[in-house]
């Protein structure tokens, strides 16, 4: 067999009527410089996507070529080989986007080329290779039944020298190799010595007679007309030990596949099938199957039975997304322009299908799509709005698990819109009370504090929720998600005696349970409402405490901030609190170090300096980000615009940097302004 060569080619696909059918090398030689036929076939519909009138735009050497006929141009590499399966890549085009995707063909000799007027017909190119007679569906299931009560390889190759040839029909050959993938996993366990494998240093070696019957096997299953006894061995090789020496006829089964796939006679349903299948074979083994390409080129079955996509399936598309590579950004685009108009008509249940494709398990995004040199994370903003739209119109059909991985879906995806939020505030005025889930509360408070979505509706119901249980069955990560949404969006919930009762109690029976940083954000967000935790301050300003921050955190950054959060709870509680609380307990920070200034705060600060001058009169100082003494450097401690009386203050500048306190500086008619940040 040669080795592939890679060659550029400017292939033409032309709708050549029946009359000069037989001048077809006279007129492709009348060009400059002369065309020739290439014995390759494309399937109908991806000639059909190549048919159109007008000048064909050329991406080869010699330029545009203009015919009076109807076509329009793709630019392929083929790969020349002895194979009848080829291999070439395609420019799709698709608006403004150009994309290289990689494209599976059919070999054939160049009289068959055209065999009707309309499209190319794909034969297989071989003979008849049935070589089984057909038998009853109760004979082949008595048949496999048969082979499974069987323990050793050995019985089932004995059998199969009795049973005639004829009589293993692929859904029998199919049950077979299963039934033999199963022994071998079980081998060195409950048949330890027989001859079947051999054992290696690295591995397991194939023999001779493995070889013959595999084969046999695999043959008889290529024969078949029925995919789905073809993804069945595809999904009984998921179970196949490594074999080193493997003769190929694994290879063989998938470029049968890929043949059929590419000829259009698997169902949508049945590629995604076969997609999802290689993807875990693919992650199981650590490399790709046949080839590193394989699973790229089995999009072409996809926009084949493009037109069977509706609202049942069309989650099967979202979810072979992650096994494209190079072809991903294509399939999404398809699945984009499906969804789009079919969300009126999806289901909750198919919603949150969906939304589980776009997270992994951590909760992160798990579509990455590579276009060109930019790198795009998740689908677009269009389909996420589609989806929240369909969420608001059944919002009252959603479960718990659903709305659960619809918001970590959306919040993986930084996706908010005001239809999600209405559909929020609906669920949760609704429903709120009859939560049985604590995760689901924590998910969409969670995802309120990071959108900044300040809801009474959503607020209220989660505060209600927390009393009503009396914080039963909640973890300590849950109940600090909803404390701390409480905190960051500045809301005071109506039952504010009996939400914090519930707080302060949870807290006091399980403080050991939380992590350092957990009880420290609780404690913060209750000073942030003006509720002081000074019940909690000896537990947390002890040594072991202060040794188990450092324990947990052995990221230096990280450990940096929980001393700032620290130091902050620390002061904040001796301000506020400074007759019954004997602080501050932490020592003065003396160490040079910088603060991080929001560039928008910067930037309305610059603008804002003018106007309070403009407003106020020369008579006053405007200061800008003034950190204030005897305090912590913290954001929170920074004057964002300082306005003072001009004389005074630059009377007192130099002692006021050294030794004024915020009650001293009120005393010099000054006035200190933060800027909110959005």
């Amino acid at each position: 067999m040669t080795s592939p060569v890679a060659t550029r080619t400017n292939i033409i696909i032309i709708k050549i009527p029946s009359t000069i059918k037989g001048n077809l090398h006279k007129i492709f030689q009348t060009f400059t410089p002369p065309l020739f036929f290439s014995p390759v076939r494309l399937s109908p519909n991806v000639v059909s996507q190549y048919r159109g009138p007008g000048l064909v735009r050329s991406f080869s050497s010699w330029g545009p070529v203009k015919l009076d006929m109807k076509l329009r141009s793709v630019v392929v590499r083929h790969h020349s080989s002895d194979r009848e399966l080829g291999e070439t890549s395609t420019m799709h085009q698709e608006g403004g986007e150009i994309q290289e995707v990689p494209l599976a063909v059919l070999k054939t000799k160049s009289s068959d080329c055209f065999e009707t007027e309309e499209v190319l017909d794909l034969g297989n190119g071989k003979a008849d290779r049935k070589n089984y007679i057909d038998l009853d569906a109760r004979e082949e299931a008595a048949f496999v039944e048969g082979f499974n009560n069987f323990n050793s390889p050995q019985q089932i190759l004995k059998m199969l020298e009795t049973v005639p040839t004829q009589e293993v029909t692929p859904f029998v050959s199919l049950g077979i190799l299963k039934k033999l993938f199963q022994l071998e996993n079980n081998f060195v366990y409950r048949n330890d010595g027989l001859p079947w494998t051999v054992s290696s240093e690295n591995g397991v070696m194939d023999t001779f007679t493995r070889t013959a019957i595999v084969n046999r096997l695999v043959d008889t299953i290529q024969s078949t007309d029925d995919p789905t006894i073809l993804l069945g061995a595809l999904d009984a090789f998921k179970c196949e030990i490594p074999i080193e020496n493997s003769s190929g006829y694994r290879d063989k089964l998938l470029e049968e596949i890929l043949r059929r796939v590419t000829k259009g006679q698997f169902q949508l349903t049945q590629v995604c099938e076969a997609i999802i299948t290689l993807g875990k074979i693919e992650r199981d083994t650590g490399k790709p199957p046949l080839q590193s390409s394989l699973i790229d080129k089995l999009w072409i079955g996809i926009f084949e039975k493009s037109e069977d996509i509706n609202e049942n399936n069309i989650t099967l598309i979202f979810q072979v997304l992650p096994h494209f590579k190079k072809s991903q950004r294509l399939v999404l685009n398809l699945a984009e322009r499906k969804i789009l108009t079919l969300w009126w008509k999806i289901e909750t249940e198919v919603v949150a299908k969906i939304c589980e494709t776009l997270i992994t398990t951590d909760k992160t995004s798990s579509i990455v799509v590579k276009s060109g040199t930019e790198v795009g994370v998740g689908v677009s903003n269009r389909v996420l709005s589609a989806l929240s739209r369909c969420i608001n119109l059944n919002i009252h059909h959603v479960t718990e698990a659903q709305l659960y991985t619809i918001v970590k879906a959306f919040q993986a995806q930084n996706f908010c819109d005001t239809t999600f939020v209405k559909a929020l505030n609906k669920y949760m005025k609704a429903r709120g009370l009859k939560i049985t889930d604590p995760k689901v509360v924590a998910a969409v408070l969670v995802f309120s504090k990071k959108f900044h979505i300040r809801s009474e509706s959503i607020l209220e119901a989660a505060a209600e929720f927390l009393v009503l249980h009396k914080a039963a069955n909640i973890t300590p990560p849950d109940l600090t998600s909803i404390v701390t949404a409480f905190g960051h969006l500045d809301f005071q919930p109506s039952n504010g005696v009996r939400f914090w009762q519930t707080v302060e109690t949870y807290l006091d029976d399980k403080f050991i349970q939380f992590s350092p940083k957990d009880i420290i954000d609780v404690l913060l967000s209750c000073c942030y409402l003006s509720k002081f935790p000074l019940n909690f301050a000896d537990r947390v300003f002890s040594p072991y405490f202060l040794d188990r921050v450092h324990t947990c955190e052995q990221d230096y950054n990280h450990l940096q901030l929980l001393r700032s959060k620290l130091k902050l709870l620390d002061i904040s509680i001796s301000i506020e609190c400074s007759s019954k609380y004997g602080g501050p307990m932490l020592p003065r920070d003396f160490t040079s170090r910088s603060v991080f200034i929001d560039g928008r705060i910067l930037r309305m600060g610059n603008w804002l300096e003018e106007v309070v001058k403009e407003v106020l009169g020369v008579r006053c100082s405007v200061e800008k980000f003034i950190v204030l003494p005897n305090l912590p450097l913290n954001a929170f401690y920074i004057a964002d615009i300082l306005v003072a009386n001009v004389r005074r203050f630059e009377s007192e500048r130099t002692l006021f940097s050294r030794w004024t306190t915020p009650n001293r500086l009120r005393s010099y008619e000054t006035t200190a302004f933060k800027i909110t940040r959005i």
